[in-house]
């Protein structure tokens, strides 16, 4: 227990949690412990006020942890109290570190709006570097969602995709990475 409360104490829901998953009950197979420990652990990162994303959603807010129903309540940009159980998260939600440009549509969209203006290549360097695979302008545009206007999409895409770093591959439907270098 002290070394879980040494890893973890610091958490807002570490108790609560302990008690859920029975780490208070004696256990004596050691195999039943860990997994008890590690199932602790895959939750812990579900905080009320965590940022997530999930697919078809966009990007949102964990609002309530329920304990006996194990489910997530997360309000998302366009649809509020979406439930998600405990099992389901670790699949369909992304926890978004500080930084991330989906996060940043939550707590900094002022900063988000002056880089769209004044630094477009620097908006979609954003987007790209944050993507796990080059992105189409259909995935760009969704990204973006909420910061670029649809009335400003076509004078936005156009200045931000002339950066030299911005490279567009060949072939079928083009998807857009950020190289390293304009080399």
């Amino acid at each position: 227990q002290a070394t879980l409360e040494a890893l973890w104490g610091e958490r807002p829901s570490f108790r609560a949690m302990y008690e859920h998953v029975g780490l208070h009950k004696n256990v004596d197979q050691p195999a039943k412990l860990w997994d008890r420990a590690a199932r602790l652990q895959s939750l812990l990162v579900y905080e009320v006020g965590e940022v997530v994303a999930m697919a078809g959603q966009g990007v949102g807010r964990i609002a309530e942890v329920n304990l006996p129903l194990e489910t997530l309540k997360i309000d998302f940009e366009r649809t509020a109290g979406v439930t998600v159980g405990f099992r389901a998260a670790g699949k369909l939600l992304k926890i978004l570190p500080p930084g991330h440009l989906l996060r940043r549509k939550l707590e900094d969209p002022e900063g988000l709006a002056r880089l769209r203006d004044e630094d477009p290549s620097g908006l979609l360097r954003a987007v790209l570097e944050t993507a796990d695979k080059p992105l189409t302008a259909g995935e760009i545009r969704d990204a973006l969602s909420g910061i670029v206007s649809e009335s400003q999409w076509t004078s936005w895409w156009a200045a931000a995709r002339k950066h030299p770093q911005v490279t567009a591959s060949s072939g079928g439907r083009q998807a857009y990475r950020w190289e390293s270098s304009a080399a």
